[in-house]
């Protein structure tokens, strides 16, 4: 293939040399200096920022300028077939940055689906954890509720007993000095 494009490039190159030809020598115009400027700007980056929106655009208008370009205007049939695998690479490449982009954002929405489906599964285990610690305390609850109500019940009985028992003291009070004076007669 190599050889092929080779003597491609040197029929080219032969044909323009022709004695009766008169061969113009050109230089690029601006259009194409600047479309072969930004190729050398932005192929050497970094795969991830080559595929960026701004210079996907950029490039690929570059590379469709250089191919639509005329063989007498400085570039040659080689660097022509060259530019063509590029952006038919380029093209390939922009094609599964875009899936692989797509599947990124979509496992990144699973994932974060899948976090919040965590946290409501860790938020329902504690929350029948908890349920089932009522239950195991609501006896117990039951338990001191009515021994706080015997407690409550002791207590009325002791403060009437008390009560009754003042009553009586102060009545034998009131007596004492009568009995003090029946007792010395």
């Amino acid at each position: 293939m190599e050889a092929f494009y080779a003597s491609v490039e040197a029929e080219t190159n032969s044909l323009s040399y022709k004695p009766n030809k008169v061969s113009v020598i050109t230089s690029p115009s601006v259009e194409t200096q600047e479309a072969l400027q930004i190729l050398r700007e932005r192929v050497p980056k970094k795969f991830s920022l080559l595929l960026d929106m701004l210079h996907t655009f950029s490039i690929e208008d570059s590379l469709k300028h250089l191919l639509s370009l005329p063989p007498d205007n400085g570039i040659s049939l080689r660097t022509k077939l060259i530019l063509q695998q590029i952006s038919e690479v380029f093209a390939k490449w922009s094609s599964d940055y875009d899936r692989a982009s797509f599947e990124l954002e979509s496992a990144a929405d699973d994932l974060s689906k899948s976090d919040e489906v965590n946290r409501n599964l860790e938020a329902n285990e504690k929350k029948s954890k908890l349920e089932k610690e009522i239950k195991a305390i609501t006896p117990e609850m039951a338990y001191f509720a009515a021994e706080r109500d015997k407690v409550a019940k002791l207590k009325k009985q002791v403060f009437d007993s008390g009560t009754l028992l003042k009553a009586e003291r102060d009545v034998l009070r009131n007596k004492e000095p009568r009995l003090k004076a029946t007792q010395e007669v």
